[in-house]
């Protein structure tokens, strides 16, 4: 069901021959996997408006805008033949006028995107909307997301992306452009999925 959700997972999976999909739930403190908590019907968003299942985060921390980040969240692992072929995570951030929610694929070398597809957004129609368009989410596969010590580089920029870590933004939609890239960078990064990444660079799955 989750895949019905995510236009352009489906292909991605065709594509890389996925024949498992595995739900997580992550512990975002600590990034490990919890064991036997489901994540069916888990809301992310409704979690971290609770205080008993989410952190406030300091201005400094809040990159994405969201003032608290729940305590859990769920991860997709795709794998081939017990291999992971992409690891999906759920991400939201304020945008310009609305709370953007988003799926980003990494791939099995958790540093290239593999896809971005945002799910939910608010923002002005025929601007920064145009973050839904197929176009301006098929720029981002094979965009370098993580440099190989884990930092969050992704940029969204104007005027033409030139290096491997760069997506062009939207014209005459700078704050939502600035939004995508800053709520990558949150969840990429030390207060989001930052320290699960760690471990699965370190001991695998």
């Amino acid at each position: 069901a989750m895949l019905d959700q995510l236009p352009g997972m489906r292909d991605l999976m065709m594509e890389t021959g996925v024949d498992a999909l595995e739900t997580r739930m992550v512990d975002l403190a600590t990034g490990a996997f919890l064991p036997g908590t489901d994540a069916a019907g888990f809301d992310m968003l409704a979690a971290a408006q609770d205080p008993e299942t989410s952190v406030a985060l300091t201005t400094e921390q809040d990159l994405a805008s969201i003032k608290r980040r729940p305590n859990m969240a769920p991860v997709y692992l795709l794998q081939k033949d017990g291999d992971l072929m992409l690891l999906v995570l759920p991400v939201h951030g304020t945008g310009y006028a609305s709370t953007i929610r988003a799926m980003l694929a990494l791939e099995a070398d958790l540093q290239t995107v593999a896809a971005l597809t945002v799910l939910e957004q608010g923002e002005t129609p025929g601007l920064g909307a145009r973050i839904m368009e197929p176009d301006w989410q098929a720029q981002w596969p094979g965009t370098l997301a993580l440099a190989e010590d884990g930092t969050p580089v992704v940029e969204v920029v104007k005027g033409g992306a030139t290096e491997a870590w760069q997506v062009d933004g939207l014209t005459g939609a700078t704050r939502t452009s600035n939004a995508i890239q800053f709520l990558l960078r949150f969840w990429l990064g030390p207060d989001g999925y930052g320290p699960m990444l760690d471990r699965l660079r370190a001991e695998g799955l």
